[in-house]
């Protein structure tokens, strides 16, 4: 014994290093040893399991866990491995379970927060676990968070009514009153439930119902209903992805063959009881495990000219699981004729070309099988759309031209059609994360992309209904417990930063909108970085440098009548920041790209209407009148420009040139029917220029034109009296003689002071 003992103590100090250096191999080589001293030691067992766990092969690692709890049901930290390893292999209900039992032997211990702990893997692991929500809700009501409790009570309150329970419903719903009496959101939920509405707007997946204690307490019912007789030595035999379904509904259908009226059998080179036979040696076979054999009968049917699908496809999942890819790949095809058959086709099919290392068609035939249940779900007029989705999702994959990038999205998308509910999770994902207007290709990529779709799928509708509670905290609590799990599928932290900015929380909030958006630009998914800029820009527009980032995206994009409208934004945001020379600065950079928008001459003309606004309220003429020469230049109709230019010249005392612009424009303006918009200008000008003759000349002149004839004489009137003050007698002539032209009134009084200027008097 002695001998024994120091064989399985080196072999366990071995181990220990071995686990320390991560070298998981010999690490199971040591823990066997230690086991061939002592085949039941629980701490070798569990460490082997452990190994086993790492290495992946988690059959092997449950065999060693099953033997541990075997022989001691309570023991933690197998359980804890146990719920780890059923996470891991999809069979989230059973590790659900396997929690919410090493959850109640910890409250039965007082290990309150242990338990607590507990049985929040289990609800991580299947949402809809009534055992440990109620557990939970009691525990948290026992530490005074009412909160939490209430809103446990309430989340299986919802659950009990999805499952036409709602006597039950109405009594959890109660003590949620008794906890919370005036909470808003437990007496919505009696209200829906008395006028018999959904208590919550997302559903999911109904898990069994198992019996609901009172309080949290335990007994050997419960334990015997939690007990590990579901986790017997064999795998479970439920079929979960679509090939392992059709395989069963192909032998459902050859054992029913037996049943069949002879008639059927017509026109075969073997009789209905020859074929019986062969059916029944075939299955027989298969059931032992002994492939070549099966196979051998299997074909002999096909020969006989039975050509029914289940056979086609029994026989190919024989060749498959043979290695005879060719052969399996050619049944596969024979079966597909058969419409019933064709997820499971599908799927079969992309598992022989990923054996072949053919990585694109092996991604075509597993999309082509969540194709059909999407569209199968899907109204008459959303059926084009989502083909294209799909295709444009392939099609994404396929112009990489990376085998290996191929291959594994692949193999993603493989273990998404494996997992539990798989067909409904894909309606789910639909309306928990990308709402009603459909999914994006890149959205759609990067759930399947996660390992683990349940966590994703739970914490998002959890999160949501926690938000609906106005429960932020617990939403950020839920947020970090599946983030541990699937850090790198992002929407999680956006819906983190969505939380933040509810709470009014706006630096949080930015900040990891920010950090997501990073990740996603050096993912390459610049459309979510777009996206992701655009929501922090709404609630902080005078973010430059998010500003910034945006337009460059747009200019690498090619995208540059955005860029130009950004810049514009840009341009505004370090004007009202008074940054006023980072304003013009960003005006000349939007020049620059201007000439390759869609319509350069609009841009151009605008950006540069809006440098001229800056520099007339610096007073600076010069820098003004340079900004609308171009503008003049650029669109010649311009009006305001031109104006604007004339204006500008006057101030700059350059009063020929202003003269000679104003004429220019009085035509344009006169061609274009705008001679309200001049006549504006002229009164505006006196104004500020009542000694500038030239303009009152011309200011009549249009009031003549305008048959505005008391405003014209008027006008002239006063041009008279500032040429005869100026010394221009001959100018003052000519002006009278256009006033008498005009018929005044006093048309005698005119002409006699015309004489007067004449006669020199």
């Amino acid at each position: 014994m002695a001998g024994k003992q120091k064989v399985y103590e080196e072999s366990m100090r071995m181990a220990a290093n071995f686990v320390w250096d991560h070298n998981w191999p010999n690490a199971v080589k040591a823990y066997r040893a230690a086991l061939q001293e002592f085949p039941d030691d629980p701490k070798a067992l569990v460490g082997l399991a452990t190994a086993y766990f790492e290495l992946e092969q988690y059959e092997s690692a449950m065999r060693a866990l099953q033997r541990t709890l075997k022989r001691n049901p309570a023991n933690q930290e197998a359980l804890a491995k146990m719920g780890q390893v059923l996470e891991r292999i999809g069979r989230l209900a059973e590790a659900a379970k396997t929690y919410v039992y090493a959850g109640n032997l910890h409250a039965k211990a007082g290990n309150l927060d242990e338990a607590i702990a507990a049985w929040e893997q289990a609800i991580r692991a299947d949402p809809d676990q009534i055992q440990a929500r109620n557990n939970l809700a009691h525990a948290h009501a026992r530490q005074g968070k009412k909160e939490l409790a209430v809103s446990e009570f309430i989340t299986v309150a919802a659950i009990l009514q999805d499952n036409n329970q709602p006597q039950k419903a109405a009594e959890y719903l109660q003590r949620a009153r008794q906890l919370a009496p005036a909470d808003p959101f437990v007496e919505a939920a009696l209200q829906a439930l008395q006028a018999g509405e959904s208590i919550r707007s997302v559903q999911q997946d109904i898990a069994k119902t198992v019996p609901i204690e009172e309080e949290t307490t335990f007994s050997a019912a419960d334990e015997d209903l939690l007990s590990f007789s579901t986790l017997a030595d064999e795998e479970e035999k439920t079929p979960r992805n679509p090939r392992e379904q059709a395989e069963q509904k192909a032998m459902e259908e050859l054992a029913n063959i037996l049943f069949e009226d002879g008639a059927n059998f017509q026109g075969l080179s073997m009789s209905k009881p020859e074929i019986d036979m062969l059916i029944g040696q075939a299955i027989d076979w298969q059931t032992r495990g002994d492939i070549a054999k099966a196979i051998e009968a299997y074909e002999q049917i096909a020969q006989a000219g039975f050509k029914r699908a289940a056979v086609s496809f029994v026989l190919a999942s024989l060749y498959l699981k043979n290695g005879q890819i060719d052969r399996a790949i050619a049944y596969f095809q024979q079966a597909k004729t058969e419409p019933s058959y064709a997820l499971g086709v599908h799927y079969a099919l992309g598992e022989c070309y990923k054996q072949q290392n053919d990585a694109p068609s092996a991604l075509k035939h597993f999309v082509e099988v969540l194709k059909t249940i999407d569209i199968k779900g899907a109204s008459p007029a959303r059926k084009p759309e989502i083909t294209r989705l799909y295709n444009d999702l392939v099609n994404r994959y396929l112009r990489r031209g990376d085998d290996r990038q191929i291959l594994n999205f692949a193999t993603s998308v493989a273990n998404f059609l494996s997992s539990r509910n798989y067909q409904q999770k894909i309606s789910e994902a639909r309306q928990v994360l990308f709402g009603s207007n459909g999914v994006s290709v890149s959205a759609w990529i990067e759930f399947l992309e996660t390992p683990n779709t349940d966590v994703v799928l739970s914490a998002m509708t959890r999160t949501a209904e926690y938000l609906r509670q106005n429960l932020p905290m617990t939403a950020i609590e839920t947020c970090y417990q599946a983030i541990e799990q699937v850090p790198h599928y992002l929407p999680l932290h956006l819906r983190l930063a969505e939380i933040y900015m509810r709470q009014e929380n706006l630096e949080s909030s930015i900040n990891k909108y920010l950090s997501v958006a990073e990740v996603y630009r050096v993912r390459g998914n610049l459309k979510r970085v777009v996206e992701i800029y655009q929501k922090v820009l709404k609630v902080a527009p005078m973010d430059v440098s998010v500003r910034q980032k945006l337009v460059d995206i747009y200019i690498g994009q090619g995208n540059i009548d955005a860029a130009m409208e950004e810049y514009q934004i840009l341009a505004d945001a370090y004007y009202q920041l008074a940054q006023i020379e980072k304003s013009l600065e960003t005006y000349q950079e939007a020049l620059k790209l201007a000439p390759k928008a869609s319509n350069p001459k609009r841009w151009q003309v605008d950006l540069l209407h809006r440098m001229a606004d800056i520099y007339l309220q610096r007073v600076d003429w010069a820098n003004a009148a340079r900004m609308y020469s171009q503008v003049a230049q650029i669109a010649p109709e311009d009006d305001k420009a031109l104006l604007s230019l004339v204006d500008l010249y006057y101030k700059l005392g350059r009063t020929d040139k202003a003269l000679t612009l104003l004429d220019r424009t009085t035509t344009l303006l006169t061609k274009r029917g705008r001679l309200d918009r001049l006549l504006e200008f002229l009164q505006d000008m006196i104004q500020l220029r009542p000694q500038e003759m030239p303009l009152h000349e011309r200011l009549a002149a249009l009031y003549a034109k305008l048959g505005m004839r008391e405003q014209a004489i008027a006008q002239y009137d006063h041009l008279g009296e500032l040429q005869l003050e100026a010394g221009l007698r001959d100018d003052a002539a000519r002006t009278i003689q256009q006033i008498i032209a005009l018929g005044p009134e006093d048309v005698e009084g005119y002409k006699q002071l015309l004489a007067q200027i004449k006669g020199g008097i």
